[in-house]
């Protein structure tokens, strides 16, 4: 999913379920219906996110300097919250779905979306340190400050993973 930046994005598909596509060309999905491709599509513009992390923080890895601006990030935090602000009701409630199979899809969906979504986050957090410099980054190095054994962190992963998917199939 992750595109080099200066190859060039590509347009990413329509919202638009198989059922409205025809040989005579494709028609739009109902307002009613939210098409399964929507979560798709918004992890899409979220890898795109990620992408443009990427390519600042090579930027910074590769030429060693430090002069890179973080203006952007507040940019793409925004655009971050937008996108997770606009998602169908469909995929930010998966209940509100009428069929257990649409319920069960949406949910997954949502799942994969604010999964996706915290990477993005901690992407631009972590070039916003990489840039403010070694001194900061040393500050929230957090797995030097996590004096805690391996273990111990699996356990807590488990434990968190199965409280959202708790959380999120209610």
């Amino acid at each position: 999913m992750l595109i080099n930046d200066f190859q060039g994005v590509c347009s990413l598909p329509e919202p638009v379920d198989d059922d409205f596509i025809t040989s005579q060309g494709m028609f739009p999905q109902p307002a009613s219906r939210v098409s399964v491709l929507a979560g798709f599509v918004a992890i899409a513009r979220e890898f795109q996110i990620i992408s443009e992390c990427f390519f600042h923080h090579r930027c910074i890895i590769n030429t060693g300097s430090k002069m890179i601006s973080t203006s952007w990030t507040v940019e793409a935090e925004d655009k971050l919250h937008r996108l997770l602000r606009d998602l169908p009701t469909a995929i930010q409630d998966p209940m509100t779905n009428s069929t257990e199979a649409a319920k069960q899809s949406f949910a997954m969906q949502r799942a994969n979306i604010l999964i996706t979504a915290a990477i993005a986050k901690f992407a631009l957090v972590s070039f916003s340190i990489l840039a403010a410099g070694d001194e900061l980054m040393m500050q929230y190095d957090l797995r030097s400050s996590l004096d805690v054994e391996e273990d111990t962190l699996a356990r807590e992963r488990e434990a968190i993973a199965r409280e959202i998917h708790g959380l999120l199939m209610k």
